[in-house]
């Protein structure tokens, strides 16, 4: 048993200094594609601005999935990049209140179909892993609607569809499989801002999202 306790503790130191090696001779300087799949969720709050303002709040969330691409340079151990994320989600939420905005048992809704981001990146080098931070702008295809009796005067719909841009901050880590492939995973914070009603009886604070995704890409 000992023999091969040493036989094996040999092997392992063996390989070792090449594993190193490896891990030392990969740059990350160059672009990649990839795609990447997870979820997200937030808080939506519609306002009825009377004296004092009705305010209702409800959850949003759902799943999302999507491409990502971009460009690292590496210089010693630290990288900084650009990229860029387009998103499908089904993120979404409703709930039917008993006062403005959701009243009269109508069901005040919320859906983002899309999210997309252009973000500046830094990280660092440790051996395969790269710990990282991002900021930048969001966008993303948003709707909502109240009960249409709240907006005044009363019209037939009391809602918005509209394209919000934002900012969005984020941190994750990223880990080389090989030259080519790496895998990935991050947190991310989106404000979008808030929409606009048809008229000042109603409005919205921020949208604000939270997602957590898992990617793979390939490095060229």
């Amino acid at each position: 048993m000992r023999l091969s306790f040493l036989a094996a503790a040999l092997v392992a130191a063996s390989l070792q200094p090449t594993l190193a090696q490896d891990a030392g001779t990969l740059d990350w300087t160059g672009g990649y594609v990839g795609a990447q799949a997870g979820v997200g969720s937030g808080s939506v709050t519609y306002v009825y601005n009377t004296a004092p303002p009705n305010i209702i709040t409800f959850e949003a969330n759902g799943f999302v999935a999507g491409v990502l691409g971009g460009y690292d340079w590496q210089y010693g151990n630290l990288v900084f990049g650009i990229s860029g994320e387009i998103t499908g989600t089904t993120i979404s939420g409703s709930i039917t209140g008993t006062q403005y905005p959701c009243s009269f048992m109508q069901t005040c809704t919320f859906s983002a179909t899309w999210l997309g981001t252009a973000e500046v990146r830094a990280g660092v080098v440790i051996d395969r892993f790269m710990p990282f931070v991002t900021a930048g702008l969001a966008v993303g295809g948003i709707s909502g609607a109240v009960d249409w009796s709240a907006c005044f005067p009363a019209s037939s719909t009391c809602a918005f569809d509209e394209m919000a841009i934002g900012k969005t901050f984020g941190a994750g880590v990223e880990v080389a499989i090989d030259e080519h492939i790496s895998l990935s995973g991050k947190l991310q914070r989106m404000d979008l801002g808030a929409p606009e009603f048809p008229n000042n009886s109603v409005s919205s604070n921020d949208i604000v999202f939270n997602t957590m995704t898992f990617g793979a890409n390939w490095r060229f």
